[in-house]
């Protein structure tokens, strides 16, 4: 086997496209966490700035200077891909209680996912963020119903579920919109459905927007709730 190396510009360029979209997903990460929504619906828009939503369409030659700059660059971008995913899916269930070491296994299980979640993760929602097609193809009425269908099934199967216990009406209230954060596992549902072409680059679109929207709309509420009632959430810890 003879293994194939970069050229020292590809590597450069290589560089350059990946600091772009950490610089993306922090600068717009940090924006939505200013106004206490989830960073990852940040780092997802940093990707639509630098996508096919914005800059390849105000800057098409320099973006494509920089993203395919070379016939390779995209399974190099894909492999930091794929590796966000991968740690975003088994980082995301971890059980930090686990006894690796005694003494220091909450320590290197913090270092290990600070790496991941600081850089793997921001370029795999930012690369996310860049392959929506919310300007081609793009129906904003079929979003709208889809949304409306997606969040009022999830919201009326788990509150009428919640009727038959003993939960106050504003507590059943916040666990069934709560149902609606479906955050990085909706977004990573969405990615691998769209890799394996399950579904469509329109339908991809509007299950990741129908995610941000609906995670959004679900920790607003929760907030709400929690300034007008803290107790609730004691309530709920306590069931």
């Amino acid at each position: 086997m003879r293994l194939v190396t970069l050229q020292e510009s590809e590597i450069l360029i290589t560089l350059i496209a990946l600091s772009l979209l950490l610089f993306s997903a922090f600068v717009f990460g940090s924006l939505i966490e200013k106004i206490k929504g989830p960073r990852v619906v940040g780092e997802i828009i940093g990707g639509m700035i630098l996508g096919g939503s914005c800059l390849f369409l105000l800057f098409p030659d320099f973006m494509k200077n920089i993203f395919f700059a070379y016939p390779e660059e995209g399974k190099v971008l894909n492999i930091f891909y794929q590796l966000g995913l991968i740690f975003l899916m088994f980082l995301s269930g971890y059980n930090t209680d686990i006894e690796i070491d005694k003494k220091n296994s909450k320590t290197n299980i913090s270092y290990l996912e600070n790496f991941v979640f600081s850089f793997f993760v921001p370029i795999y929602f930012a690369l996310v963020g860049i392959q929506l097609n919310v300007i081609h193809d793009f129906s904003i009425i079929r979003f709208i119903l889809f949304f409306i269908v997606a969040f009022g099934l999830e919201f009326i199967g788990t509150y009428l579920l919640l009727l038959f216990s003993n939960l106050k009406k504003n507590i059943r209230m916040s666990f069934a919109i709560t149902m609606n954060a479906r955050g990085g596992p909706g977004i990573v549902l969405a990615t691998v459905a769209y890799a394996s072409n399950i579904i469509s680059l329109e339908f991809f679109t509007v299950l990741i927007l129908t995610t941000m929207l609906s995670s959004m709309i679900a920790g607003y509420y929760l907030r709400g709730e929690q300034k007008k009632n803290p107790k609730v959430f004691n309530e709920l810890t306590e069931r």
